[in-house]
């Protein structure tokens, strides 16, 4: 009887080794797309309208609210755009109001606003004051350039790089051997792709990060990347008696014959009774006397006994040596 064992990927798992989708136990995909799962999956998130990312985690840029449904309107300025933001503009120099489109022509600051700062007035009555403007921050006259790398690496994924790109702004890269938007890295599994590089008769094993390793199956033998059957009859007869033809099948199989004139399973063949005394040293002397004789072959698979003359007694027929075959 043979036993074929299979292994199925749970849902919100995928590839080989079934790993685990992006999003968490419950929450693939952040609930917000759907995972290819599967063995055959490659654990990619294909978000529903309005959601991006790896684990469509946020909000598409320029989007923002619980849903991602409202649109930022941010004409010269930097919207707080995501899943917990206000959408909120943050103007450029040179421009205020709600959608940053008003541009500032008289300071009512007096001149005391940082260079990176704007002076905004407000509802009649109230005072102006200093603003510092996107990708900055500060009290209005002091402003700094904002350096989101130096915090929590800038909300990119412990496998990624974070690179500041200007005041305020920064990217996310994955590091080698994963994949995603890098704010979300996965490892990648070598062996989703053309089996790893491995022979198509090799089985291939993640050892890392995009890292692989090749094993010839059962029956093959090589470094994996190439497998060659082997043909276990170019050695030692391939475990076949001495007596017996190796017939190689295919795969790491083959067949025992026993040669015409012996009998046995293949591993263990006899032939004639002369042919097994012979076998023996010690009853080389034998050999003359069962020449001139006819003796019988022997029938079905044995153990057969033989009863021969006694080397130092052999002119008395009546005492008689064991053979046992």
């Amino acid at each position: 009887m043979s036993v074929l064992q299979d292994h199925s990927c749970c849902p919100g798992y995928y590839g080989h080794e079934c790993f685990r989708c992006p999003g968490g136990v419950g929450s693939w995909c952040s609930n917000h797309g759907a995972c290819q799962d599967g063995n055959h999956g490659n654990g990619e998130c294909r978000c529903f309208e309005g959601f991006h990312g790896t684990a469509c985690e946020d909000c598409e840029p320029g989007r923002y609210g619980v849903n991602c449904s409202s649109k930022c309107v941010c004409n010269h300025g930097k919207c707080e755009d995501g899943l917990a933001r206000s959408g909120r503009c943050v103007c450029y120099k040179g421009w205020k109001g709600a959608t940053c489109s008003i541009e500032i022509k008289d300071d009512a600051c007096g001149g005391v606003c940082a260079e990176n700062a704007n002076c905004i007035t407000g509802p009649q009555g109230t005072a102006a004051a200093c603003v510092c403007v996107a990708g900055y921050e500060g009290n209005g006259t002091d402003c700094d350039e904002m350096d989101l790398c130096s915090r929590a690496n800038g909300g990119c994924s412990e496998f990624s790089t974070c690179l500041r790109v200007s005041a305020g702004e920064r990217t996310c890269t994955c590091r080698e051997g994963y994949s995603g938007d890098g704010v979300v890295c996965l490892e990648i599994d070598g062996c989703l792709l053309d089996n790893g590089g491995c022979h198509k008769s090799a089985d291939c094993v993640r050892t890392g990060p995009n890292t692989t390793a090749c094993n010839c199956r059962n029956g093959f033998q090589g470094p994996g990347r190439v497998c060659y059957p082997v043909n276990p009859c170019r050695t030692k007869n391939g475990g076949c008696s001495p007596h017996a033809r190796c017939e190689y099948l295919g795969q790491g199989l083959r067949n025992c014959t026993c040669y015409r004139g012996h009998v046995g399973d293949g591993f263990d063949c006899r032939g004639s009774s002369n042919n097994e005394l012979f076998r023996k040293p010690e009853n080389a002397f034998l050999r003359r006397m069962l020449s001139k004789s006819s003796t019988r072959g022997f029938q079905g698979d044995g153990p057969f006994t033989v009863f021969v003359p006694v080397e130092e007694t052999n002119k008395d027929s009546t005492v008689c040596n064991i053979c046992c075959f």
